[in-house]
């Protein structure tokens, strides 16, 4: 009976543990600057898988955490695909200044499959505007495939 007891109170102390320490993640209008500098070491400048043969990875409402080619911290929604046109993706996002103030936003904005996106301002980049200011491509490998590429030192991380 008292290991019963004990076991039922270590289980009890673990499901506490685990429902406190567990972080709920945050809505993309609730994340700020601070909750974007925090995950500043877990953004890589690696590609992210957006689209393959079985369909859409980063699915409408999938956020990512950025840190421009520039030094700017940012957020971005995924607000979809469009299969029927080349992948177009369509993202909301957010830019902040180094005082935490928003730098610039863009709600809706289409950077075609192949084409590259500037998230300083945030805009869809002409190439000769990528070798410098670009902090990703979408890159459209076949006809499913597809990756979020980050260039010029950008960094990413899937939230």
């Amino acid at each position: 009976m008292k290991f019963r007891n004990n076991l039922l109170l270590l289980c009890l102390a673990c499901l506490v543990l685990s429902v406190s320490c567990s972080k709920e993640e945050k809505a993309f209008e609730d994340i700020n600057f601070d909750d974007i500098k925090d995950k500043e070491s877990s953004l890589l400048s690696k590609k992210i898988e957006a689209t393959n043969s079985t369909g859409i990875i980063l699915k409408p409402g999938t956020i990512l955490l950025f840190k421009t080619n520039e030094g700017r911290f940012g957020k971005l929604n995924i607000v979809g695909f469009d299969e029927s046109s080349n992948y177009d993706l369509t993202i909301d996002a957010v830019v902040y200044k180094e005082d935490k103030s928003v730098l610039g936003s863009a709600n809706g904005l289409v950077i075609r499959g192949t084409w590259l996106a500037d998230l300083d301002v945030p805009k869809e980049a002409a190439f000769n505007e990528f070798q410098t200011k670009g902090d990703f491509q979408l890159e459209r490998i076949n006809d499913t495939d597809s990756n979020i590429s980050p260039s010029n030192g950008a960094m990413f991380y899937v939230y």
